[in-house]
C-alpha cells in the first residue's frame, strides 16, 4: 500500500505543503515516486510520521527539534550498545546487554 502525498495529507489532517517541507528537510522521506513523480508513502513512512506527530505533542517545539531528539536517542543506543559490546568482549563470560535497555 503506498499513499500519494495528498492522500497521506487528508488521512492525517496535515498539509501537502507541510509534508514537502518534512521531505525537504530530511524528517519525512517518502519510500518512492510515482511515474509522474508524485511522493508515495508506504505504511513504515505512515508509522514514522506518527513518531513524529507524538514526539512534536509531547512539547518538541518543532519538527526540526524532534529530528534532533531522535537522532540523539540513536546516538545514545548504538553507544550504551558499543560500551556493552566492549565490556562483553573483555570478560571471559559474554554478558546480556540488552536486559538493561529501556
Amino acid at each position: 500500500m503506498h499513499l500519494k502525498v495528498g492522500e497521506l495529507a487528508r488521512s492525517t489532517g496535515l498539509t501537502v505543503r507541510t509534508l514537502h517541507h518534512y521531505d525537504e528537510i530530511g524528517l519525512l522521506k517518502p519510500s518512492g515516486r510515482s511515474e509522474s513523480g508524485y511522493r508515495l508513502y508506504a505504511e513504515a513512512d505512515v508509522a514514522r510520521l506518527h513518531a513524529i506527530r507524538a514526539l512534536r505533542h509531547r512539547a518538541c517545539p518543532s519538527p526540526r527539534s524532534a529530528r534532533c531528539s531522535m537522532a540523539a536517542r540513536r546516538r545514545r543506543s548504538a553507544s550504551s550498545n558499543s560500551r556493552c559490546m566492549r565490556s562483553s568482549a573483555r570478560s571471559a563470560r559474554p554478558t546480556n546487554c540488552v536486559s538493561g535497555w529501556r
